[in-house]
């Protein structure tokens, strides 16, 4: 009959436009290289005799942290949460939410407990835990998760990675997700137009901003996985999803770094938060760095610094001989940052 017919044209119709978007998501990499907000430099800039950089890893940060899971209350609840850098009182810092370990858990708790604070400019600094009771966080369920949240209040924005922790000056705990208006039928990410939700992790409150004009506080309001895709399309894409896989013209592949996202969060003396990371030729013999990008985390601009850089080893290569040279004593190498 009519009606049957009319169900199996729109479930057809549905099919096709499902079908269009996915493939305009995976083949469509030249629009989202194009929305790209790039900076190309000649020569880097150079730390002064008061920087101070970030000296302790990710992975180091995660197994103190870890450790120091016993100090929080009825700790067989919760596990421990995304890792995050930001400035806190000018200070750089780890922190990571305490996290419900499991639906049952949520439901006898229903609040989190807190987060872990480290200062990360110190290789022998020890986590703090800061009590700060919040009902909406990522592993939380139903109408407390922070992602459902967030959704639906504004359902027309794609989020894009996971809600990361972030606290204001008095420690008052945040979540923050990078979201984007997406393409058509398509989730082709338009990267000049990133916002943020920020999320208050006790009440639920929630407001919309652009990235670049979130609330001070907030360092990071492009998410560093976010970061880390801008680098795989501005290295790999630049002249199409096709050439990055034949002919390779101008393809530079971003170094796996060993931290958790894939980049290194910098920050500068004025409490600026940066992504680093460098980029190898797709040729698996060459250890040399053709470059490497700089990503700041609150606007999306992507300066990539070369020329003068090439000729240095890449950060792989760097990785190599600082673990040969304690072979006897089993170190592994992690985070190497210029």
């Amino acid at each position: 009959n009519f009606g049957t017919k009319l169900a199996a044209g729109v479930l057809a119709l549905l099919v096709v436009l499902g079908l269009f978007g996915s493939l305009q998501t995976r083949f469509g990499v030249k629009a989202v290289y194009n929305s790209l907000r790039i900076k190309t430099v000649e020569t880097a800039p150079l730390l002064d005799k008061n920087a101070t950089p970030i000296a302790i890893s990710p992975k180091t940060v995660r197994n103190k942290m870890n450790k120091a899971m016993s100090t929080v209350p009825n700790t067989s609840y919760y596990k421990l949460g995304d890792l995050q850098t930001q400035v806190v009182k000018g200070k750089t810092v780890y922190i990571a939410p305490v996290e419900f370990d499991g639906f049952w858990r949520w439901q006898r708790a229903r609040n989190t407990p807190g987060y872990f604070i480290i200062d990360a400019t110190n290789v022998n600094a020890e986590p703090r835990f800061v009590k700060q009771s919040m009902k909406y966080t990522p592993s939380a369920y139903l109408f407390d998760d922070a992602q459902r949240v967030i959704y639906n209040r504004f359902p027309s924005w794609v989020q894009e990675g996971q809600p990361q922790l972030e606290v204001n000056d008095q420690g008052e705990p945040f979540f923050i997700q990078t979201v984007y208006k997406a393409r058509g039928v398509s989730r082709r990410i338009n990267y000049r137009s990133l916002h943020v939700v920020v999320l208050n992790a006790k009440t639920g409150a929630t407001k919309l901003y652009t990235a670049a004009g979130a609330p001070a506080f907030i360092n990071e309001s492009i998410a560093s996985s976010t970061a880390a895709e801008m680098n795989e399309i501005f290295g790999r894409y630049g002249n199409g999803f096709f050439n990055a896989y034949f002919n390779k013209t101008g393809v530079k592949l971003p170094n796996d770094n060993g931290t958790e996202d894939g980049v290194t969060p910098v920050a500068d003396k004025n409490g600026n938060i940066s992504y680093f990371n460098d980029f190898t030729s797709p040729k698996t013999s060459a250890d040399s760095t053709m470059g490497y990008s700089m990503i700041n985390a609150r606007t999306g601009t992507l300066t990539y610094y070369t020329g003068k850089n090439i000729g240095v080893m890449d950060s792989t290569g760097a990785k190599k001989i600082a673990e040969k040279e304690y072979v006897a004593q089993k170190w592994s190498a992690t985070m190497p940052i210029m």
